[in-house]
């Protein structure tokens, strides 16, 4: 396999604050502490340029739609104007009283909305440099902005707790989502319509957002002692299971949210990691006492295991969707597959470091894995062998996903992005996803893998469309809990959420609460898509 690596950029004398893709994915631009904005050569990393002008550290960085323009905002609460093609100066934006955090252009280039720490946003006209409009209803810092594909809405999201969606045309609030949660976004899930995104928050609430109303919704299960740290639909969209902090495991009624039998008790540390077998039967789950084991989902009984082999804690397991298989992967940075009949390991293929994320393809072929070392690898299950290692994120990959068809590979890293793959070449299917400012957490793919969901430490999460790569939702933010875990169910129009000490269930057409509050106890990382079903779940620690 040809060697995708880029020799780390380098340069910067400061901090690197943000960065930004060119739309054609030729040139990154990256803003620092250092007050300066580097342009880069995608390609073979080489610096191209440097544009001098802030006085401040450079926290904000944005491409225009036409590439002609990049829109650069500093801790000066100064917004700079670049021509990209004579890569001087053409404005300065000036107005803001506070540090600029987001500023992004309109798909048309024609103006540029910015927010700040002065709690405004601004909305500017890119040949004038004129401030159109101010807009004041935010209580605090501005964090993010997203422009609709059609430039039709912006929506922005605050440390005030809300989300607010304003008319470009008009200048004015649409709407305004008071999220109720003071706390980061870690996981989220997306309905297989599109129409609903579910959001965790490490206050122990999960919402679920409804893109056509605007609504949000509460709901969540009590039972747990401890923080949940994973949840799963059963294939079929009747049951949700929870793992939890207090080392066990509680099957739900969907429907009603009672809690069916007795809890599934064994493991001797956290539960981790949860995930039904294709035919519903039999969970399997991961802990940090280094063991799997297998319950039946009838009898609630333990029916394999413990499965020992792992010498650190297990952080991810997976069935395949043939129901041949299980994989595990964890600290001792081990992947394991096993027999899912027998509980024999098979295979053991070691990795460089932490093993945080397994994943199946949809025909059960291929194991994509994420791990610490910065590396997606992809291995053939019959052969047990390496087939190619994908290289270019820049921190620890957290999560990977399949899409639906198999023909694409998600990979969540610390470096901030999202990238997206194609399974067979393992070269690069689009320029990386680009927008968070922080760690990303999860992401998950639609039913129709059309959309891709990603939950960031950034406190936000954001919709991406797959084939443009573009943002078409987001940020939105909560704040506080961290959400745990997710799931997404396909037989029934509603999500179900984990954080700290409940789980939610939302409606997914009109936003409503499907069940009365119920509480629980936390959760971590791991994703599980329902091969049967128009399910996706997704953990984050």
């Amino acid at each position: 396999m040809e060697d995708s690596t880029i020799t780390p950029f380098k340069g910067h004398n400061g901090r690197i604050l943000t960065l930004a893709y060119a739309p054609n994915g030729v040139s990154i631009a990256t803003g620092s502490a250092d007050g300066a904005i580097r342009l880069w050569d995608a390609g073979t990393g080489h610096q191209v340029e440097t544009l001098e002008g802030h006085t401040h550290g450079v926290r904000a960085i944005a491409f225009s739609p036409d590439r002609q323009h990049l829109v650069s905002g500093d801790d000066g609460s100064t917004i700079i104007v670049w021509d990209t093609i004579a890569r001087q100066i053409k404005g300065t934006l000036k107005g803001h009283r506070n540090w600029i955090r987001a500023v992004r252009y309109s798909p048309d280039s024609a103006y540029i909305a910015s927010g700040g720490d002065d709690k405004t946003i601004r909305i500017w006209d890119v040949q004038s440099g004129a401030s159109l409009q101010i807009l004041k209803v935010h209580r605090d810092s501005v964090r993010s902005l997203s422009l609709s594909p059609d430039g039709s809405q912006l929506s922005s999201g605050s440390l005030d707790r809300t989300v607010r969606i304003w008319s470009t045309a008009h200048s004015c609030e649409l709407l305004a989502v008071p999220l109720k949660t003071k706390s980061p976004v870690l996981s989220v899930c997306f309905s297989p319509d599109g129409s609903q995104l579910s959001v965790g928050c490490l206050d122990n609430t999960v919402q679920l957002w409804n893109n056509t109303m605007g609504d949000t919704a509460f709901e969540s299960f009590k039972g747990h002692t401890q923080a949940i740290r994973t949840v799963a639909y059963s294939p079929d969209g009747a049951y949700i299971a929870t793992g939890s902090e207090d080392r066990t495991i509680r099957i739900w009624e969907a429907e009603t949210g009672r809690r069916v039998g007795e809890p599934l008790e064994g493991h001797e540390n956290w539960v981790r990691a949860i995930a039904y077998s294709p035919d519903g039967q039999r969970l399997v789950s991961g802990s940090d006492d280094k063991t799997i084991r297998v319950w039946d989902t009838a009898t609630h009984q333990m029916v394999m295991g413990p499965l020992e082999g792992h010498i650190e804690w297990v952080l991810s397991v997976q069935i395949s969707p043939d129901g041949a298989l299980m994989a595990s992967g964890g600290r001792d940075r081990l992947l394991k597959l096993w027999d899912a009949s027998t509980g024999a390991c098979i295979a053991t293929l070691e990795h460089p470091d932490y093993t945080r994320s397994v994943a199946f393809s949809p025909d059960s072929k291929c194991i994509a894995t994420a791990c610490d070392d910065r590396a997606v690898r992809i291995y053939d299950v019959d052969q047990r062998q390496l087939v190619r290692e994908l290289t270019g994120h820049r921190g620890y990959v957290r999560c990977v996903q399949y899409s639906p068809d198999s023909s694409l590979i998600a990979s969540a890293s610390e470096d901030f992005t999202i990238r997206l793959w194609d399974s067979l070449t393992g070269k690069l299917a689009k320029a990386p996803l680009r927008g968070h400012r922080h760690c990303v957490s999860s992401v998950s793919f639609s039913r129709d893998g059309q959309k891709l969901v990603s939950s960031s430490e950034d406190e936000s999460v954001r919709v991406w469309d797959v084939a443009s790569g573009e943002c078409t939702l987001g940020p939105l933010h909560c704040y506080e809990d961290r959400v745990m875990a997710v799931s997404c169910s396909s037989k029934q129009d509603c999500f179900v959420y984990s954080s700290k000490n409940r789980v939610c269930t939302w409606n997914m057409r009109d936003g409503l609460l499907v069940l009365p509050q119920v509480s629980i106890i936390s959760s971590k990382f791991n994703s599980s898509y329902s091969r049967t079903s128009d399910q996706l779940g997704v953990s984050s620690d």
